[in-house]
């Protein structure tokens, strides 16, 4: 079954509807820029194809209408469908679950591998007066921590700390290592301040998609990228991991005989 967040009263929904759309929109080739104070630069072509795509899967036969990332979980965990697009964070769900299951890159559906992805990041703030001593122990504990993110891997994610990643511990993780290439072509939102998950972005794509993805709307009239984008800054930051929704997680038993094709978050 493919069920999909549709409400855009949940903060989530937003989330889940772009990071579908924003990796098959990245599969055709396609890029996107948002330039503060101008409107965003987007391949309409490539948008219209996407959600065209989408909405050709969500017929209530491949996948469900109107069910949300909840849904989608809940089905696959109970049998009721047999493929599972989703992000590296269900997993511990999926094995707390017993689940006889596999996990590999989202398919290259569109011609050129891409997924979306975001990072568990350490923020590490602009300072007037640095203490250089104290500035040597933070950067030291950042560094201790990302030695060890071995574990972090247990909750799914691919630590960023490459070391870690070829390290004979982290390989053998199963189906973990076994998406391990993923940080090689992942895509992350447009690098602007208002863009990440949760984001007023995200909820504003999906304010102007849902009816396409219900099914009551045409993708090509009109898409959700017309208006100026806001005022830009920046900070700097550190990865942890990177935390990719671009998963295609598969039972390796069989499920109930009335089980639709695929659940997607």
């Amino acid at each position: 079954m493919f069920s999909r967040a549709t409400n855009p009263s949940n903060p989530a929904a937003g989330s889940q509807m772009w990071r579908l759309f924003y990796t098959l929109y990245r599969q055709t080739g396609a890029d996107m820029k948002l330039v503060p104070g101008q409107k965003a630069e987007v391949d309409e072509d490539a948008a219209v194809k996407t959600l065209k795509f989408i909405r050709s899967l969500l017929n209530d036969k491949i996948a469900s209408r109107s069910g949300d990332g909840g849904t989608a979980t809940a089905e696959f965990l109970h049998g009721e469908s047999g493929m599972f697009f989703g992000g590296v964070w269900e997993l511990p769900a999926l094995k707390d679950a017993k689940l006889p299951v596999d996990a590999m890159p989202i398919p290259a559906l569109f011609g050129t591998q891409a997924a979306y992805a975001d990072s568990h990041t350490f923020v590490l703030p602009r300072q007037s007066k640095v203490d250089p001593e104290r500035r040597k122990h933070v950067y030291r504990m950042v560094a201790e921590i990302l030695k060890r993110s071995v574990k972090w891997a247990d909750g799914g994610h691919v630590p960023a700390y490459q070391p870690v990643t070829k390290s004979a511990e982290y390989l053998a993780l199963k189906p973990q290592s076994n998406y391990a290439g993923i940080p090689a072509y992942v895509n992350y939102d447009p690098d602007v301040w208002f863009s990440g998950a949760g984001s007023d972005f995200q909820n504003y794509f999906s304010e102007n998609v849902q009816n396409v993805f219900l099914g009551s709307g045409d993708p090509s009239p009109r898409y959700p990228y017309d208006r100026p984008c806001l005022p830009v800054t920046c900070c700097s930051l550190v990865a942890t991991s990177v935390n990719s929704s671009g998963l295609f997680i598969v039972r390796s038993a069989s499920v109930t005989p009335a089980f639709r094709a695929c659940s997607v978050l």
